[in-house]
């Protein structure tokens, strides 16, 4: 297509239409132009070879400081535009050989500037959390204070932390509702209050006997609490119930990490004399009777460990002798007919061993406190537990290829990690490793050295 000056491209009106976010920080508009192709060059030929569009605009009418090139098409947004000017608008179409038409006619569009009004948000209260907007902004936590377009619709929500509770808005909020809204036609001021959860602990005692405090208790999210229990004269401690489980006949209790609500009750029982204790023993295992009765390997991978009863010359007796492949084999000692000993009056154990290589014994105790395995190691090592597990010290200097003797009271271990513990039953003997072991025995008291 050829335009010389009685050839000119040749466009209807342009209809502009404006849009405007309601909140954009940036304090800008966008305005978005549209208007009708042009059909026929000005000497009324038809047009063939339009190509595209450019807009012309700035603040002055006629004086168009910038130019956009739309290319094909009809309808273009432009954005970010900043507030508090009048904006002049005119479109040219140009040719593919790069001919341009004459301006449209002009259109204009005031912007006005939009006062900005300032929203503060607080917390108070000894809880935590934090109020977020929408559309977003505040995040208080951090960021408590913004400035907002007038007219602007903001709702304020909050979410607490695990350990608190919503007590309510404030300021020019109000209530205990999920979210507020508010409209910023003014600088506005909002608090939220947190407070810190709370839980009841009831205490109670009977006849003879008292619980320390007594009543109920409120203690936070997360605290903790000890109750001290103490009998009256000529009376003891019968039963302390914790949330309707026994836990024995304890003296103090503790509930720590408090997440929800407690009771604890004490029993009290008349004192009854003490009988005559003796040093009753039994003996699980002496390997005399030439068999391997009451032994299982429990940990049979590999599979071809096994349990013999053999002849030592160091000690000068039969002896258990268990083979195998190291700390990959675990071995019991029960009953005869491998139950559990059930053992509820003897708690102090013995037994003789000879090892050149690691081992770990186990003894399986019924507690207060459930299933506990007390885990001894042949080296010096603090008390400590890993769930029911706990672990202690034989010392160092014993995998010697010597025979040795080892007596342990099981309560007292028990109570070095778990003082408010007790055993009430000792049900059997585990050991993982090759080596050898005899003369194991329970004593209702401590034997002599």
């Amino acid at each position: 297509m050829h335009i010389s000056c009685s050839h000119r491209l040749k466009l209807l009106l342009i209809v502009p239409f404006l849009l405007i976010s309601a909140f954009q920080p940036a304090r800008a508009a966008d305005i978005t132009l549209s208007w009708n192709p042009p059909t026929e060059n000005a000497d009324g030929t038809p047009l063939n070879d339009l190509a595209g569009y450019r807009i012309y605009y700035g603040t002055m009418s006629g004086n168009y400081t910038t130019v956009i090139d739309v290319m094909n098409t009809t309808t273009y947004t432009i954005k970010n535009l900043p507030e508090g000017f009048t904006y002049y608008f005119a479109v040219t179409a140009y040719d593919i050989n790069g001919n341009e038409s004459g301006f449209s006619n002009e259109v204009s569009k005031n912007i006005p500037s939009i006062p900005l009004y300032r929203l503060t948000v607080f917390k108070n209260g000894d809880g935590s959390g934090i109020v977020s907007s929408s559309p977003s902004g505040i995040s208080c936590g951090a960021d408590c204070d913004e400035y907002l377009p007038a007219g602007t619709v903001v709702t304020l929500s909050y979410s607490t932390s695990l350990d608190s509770l919503f007590s309510g808005w404030s300021g020019d909020c109000a209530g205990t509702l999920s979210s507020c809204t508010i409209v910023m036609d003014s600088d506005k001021t909002i608090g939220a209050m947190f407070s810190k959860k709370s839980f009841s602990i009831t205490a109670t005692a009977g006849l003879n006997g008292m619980i320390s405090p007594s009543g109920t208790a409120a203690v936070s999210y997360g605290g903790s609490i000890t109750y001290t229990i103490m009998p009256d004269s000529g009376y003891e401690i019968s039963d302390v119930v914790v949330d309707g489980l026994s836990v024995g006949a304890v003296n103090a209790y503790t509930f720590s990490g408090v997440t929800s609500d407690h009771t604890i009750e004490a029993y009290f029982s008349p004192l009854q004399p003490y009988p005559d204790i003796r040093d009753d023993t039994t003996v699980y295992e002496d390997a005399e009777d030439g068999t391997t009765l009451g032994w299982e390997v429990y940990d049979n991978d590999p599979d071809w460990a096994y349990v013999s009863n053999i002849y030592d010359t160091d000690r000068q007796s039969r002896v258990i002798e268990l083979n195998g492949y190291g700390l990959y084999n675990g071995y019991r000692l029960r009953n005869p007919d491998l139950t559990p000993w059930n053992n509820s009056t003897q708690h102090y154990l013995e037994w003789y061993f000879n090892y050149d290589e690691m081992f770990m014994v186990f003894v399986d105790v019924e507690t207060s406190e459930g299933q506990r395995y007390l885990s001894y190691l042949p080296m010096n090592w603090e008390p400590s537990y890993s769930g029911s597990y706990i672990f202690l010290g034989l010392g160092d200097n014993l995998l010697n290829n010597g025979w040795h003797r080892v007596i342990r009271d099981l309560e007292a271990d028990l109570k070095t990690v778990e003082p408010l513990n007790r055993i009430l039953k000792v049900n059997g003997f585990l050991i993982y490793g090759s080596g050898r072991i005899d003369d194991i025995k329970l004593h209702s008291t401590m034997p002599l050295p």
